[in-house]
């Protein structure tokens, strides 16, 4: 809600000084949720050029770039939560510290003390349009808040047939027809969005009696400028929550969305409405690309058996000029075969079949007796993290090995433990299996219990799969193999950091070696040796790679 030009105190505010000296910048640093969010404000303004988030650009370097999509898809969809809507409705006024805090309170008091050339009778007039209709509307708007974000949750609960912390709930047009979510939007949606709209007009009314007031005679513009368009920029945000809202349980599905509700089933207040586009390429194409002199896409990952279709497909590259397009892969400037073993064992039931769970446990003890911790162990679900964890830490600690949790603290204070305890393992989930750089003796072995593959329930991609089915195309192949084949690369290369490094990647899941797909995964991997059979063999030889001498 910063006034930007209009501020009141320019020289003072931290946001102003900090906007110019990005301004005056050469090359900003920034992460791809900032770039994203600032594309979304200025396609909405329909100006490219406009100052947003960030001053006008024209060129991009994107590092880490196969995120791109995921990012992009974020900021380029609407979402509400529970949360954060009660979070915005107290901006204008909460109780903190048994004291009223907020908009409402700092108005009254500044009405009070800076504005001498407001009436007494205009004074009444805006403490009783705020004391009398605003604050008993946001009392209401709060509730209805409330219990529209309740019963959208009670109603994902009873349908979604999912169990968990992170329940997604996709809302087809079929799900939307039924009577139970009718229900909800007709009871609780609609009256919580009304609500909203209502409020907003009495906060329209507000912010109109405010510009009336004019200024000191010594003074260009009202002495509350900061509170106008915070009050405007307030409202903006109940409008953004109440059309979220509307649209989350409304029966008309626009096309190219998808539409789901995520819940928690241990945190009552974790509610969220969310739409997104299935493609995100076209937006790109148009409002990024078309608009910029330059565009460099950077990656370990980008490439799928040394090709580059997947990447120009789901990032719209392919509707751009392929004129303007170079495409070039690098070779690794590390020697895996020297430096690395790759180990698959072949005699572990597959990740599908019940006795997977358990065999899977029985093969991370011996490798992490076999490597005595020096290790990353990256699942794919945080319910096989903490049943491993569950299993094993008190086995590791009695033999010596330190074991780590993600989750248990801040990411990079879990690094520097990893980092000072050689002797440690960390059972870690999505956000280790890249971005994360272990160099040396501390990280000797990464374990991959599963492939990669992304949940394929999970709304979006859902969706996805379903419109390439559509489409003529086989969304296995085309989308979800791709997809993991480039997560399963990242999660090797946290192996290899620096040409002294050495260790060994164990791969649990034996279908990179018995389904046709497999030969995606392992053709986008670097020449490495490689160890596959029985567990017996494949821990006799990491055995070997880590005490050399027994090989004498």
């Amino acid at each position: 809600t910063c006034n930007t030009s209009r501020c009141p105190n320019p020289q003072k505010c931290f946001v102003g000084k900090a906007r110019r000296s990005i301004a005056k910048a050469d090359l900003l640093v920034v992460n791809h949720h900032m770039l994203f969010s600032d594309m979304a404000i200025k396609r909405e303004m329909g100006d490219f050029t406009a100052l947003a988030v960030l001053p006008a650009y024209r060129r991009v370097i994107f590092d880490e770039a196969h995120s791109i999509e995921d990012s992009a898809t974020e900021y380029l969809g609407i979402s509400a939560t529970l949360i954060g809507s009660l979070a915005t409705l107290g901006r204008f006024q909460r109780m903190e510290y048994q004291r009223e805090r907020g908009l409402f309170p700092t108005l009254r008091a500044r009405l009070m003390k800076d504005c001498p050339m407001l009436r007494v009778d205009e004074y009444d007039q805006i403490l009783k349009l705020t004391d009398e209709q605003l604050v008993p509307a946001l009392r209401e708007l709060r509730a209805q808040l409330k219990d529209a974000f309740q019963a959208i949750r009670e109603l994902t609960a009873i349908n979604c047939g999912q169990i968990g912390r992170d329940i997604k709930w996709r809302l087809t047009a079929e799900v939307l027809r039924a009577p139970a979510v009718r229900a909800v939007h007709n009871e609780f949606v609609l009256p919580a969005v009304q609500s909203a709209r209502d409020f907003i007009r009495l906060g329209e009314r507000l912010l109109r009696e405010l510009q009336k007031i004019p200024p000191a005679p010594d003074a260009d513009e009202p002495p509350i400028a900061t509170e106008i368009f915070q009050l405007s920029g307030y409202l903006g945000r109940v409008e953004r929550i109440a059309n979220a809202l509307a649209e989350c349980t409304s029966e008309e599905l626009l096309p190219n969305t998808v539409r789901w509700v995520e819940i928690d089933s241990h945190a009552e207040n974790t509610v969220r409405v969310a739409r997104c586009p299935l493609e995100v390429g076209k937006p790109l194409s148009e409002w990024l690309y078309e608009n910029l002199k330059t565009l460099v896409m950077t990656s370990a990952t980008l490439a799928v058996e040394g090709q580059f279709r997947y990447l120009f497909s789901r990032l719209g590259l392919d509707l751009t000029d392929m004129g303007r397009i170079e495409a070039v892969s690098l070779d690794t400037p590390f020697d895996f075969e020297k430096q690395a073993l790759l180990a698959i064992t072949t005699d572990v039931p597959n990740p599908t079949d019940d006795a997977f769970r358990e065999d899977s446990i029985e093969c991370l003890r011996a490798a992490l007796e076999i490597s005595r911790g020096h290790a990353f162990v990256l699942f794919t679900s945080f319910s096989s993290l903490e049943h491993a964890y569950r299993r094993l830490a008190n086995e590791l600690r009695a033999k010596g090995i330190t074991p780590l949790q993600q989750g248990e603290a801040a990411r990079t204070q879990l690094l520097e433990r990893f980092r000072t305890n050689p002797s440690s393992v960390l059972f870690a989930t999505d956000s280790f299996w890249e971005g994360v750089d272990v160099a040396g003796e501390a990280l000797q072995c990464v374990i991959l219990p599963k492939l990669p593959f992304r949940v394929p329930t999970e709304p979006i991609l859902e969706a996805r799969a379903e419109a390439i089915e559509a489409g003529g195309g086989n969304a296995f192949m085309e989308y979800s193999v791709p997809q993991a084949v480039i997560k399963f690369r990242q999660g090797f290369g946290r192996l290899i950091r620096r040409r002294t490094d050495r260790g060994v990647v164990l791969i649990l899941d034996r279908r990179v070696l018995t389904r046709r797909y497999g030969r995606a995964f392992l053709n986008s991997l670097p020449a490495i040796r490689v160890v596959r059979g029985p567990k017996r063999g494949v821990f006799l030889a990491l055995t070997e790679f880590f005490n050399p001498s027994t090989e004498e």
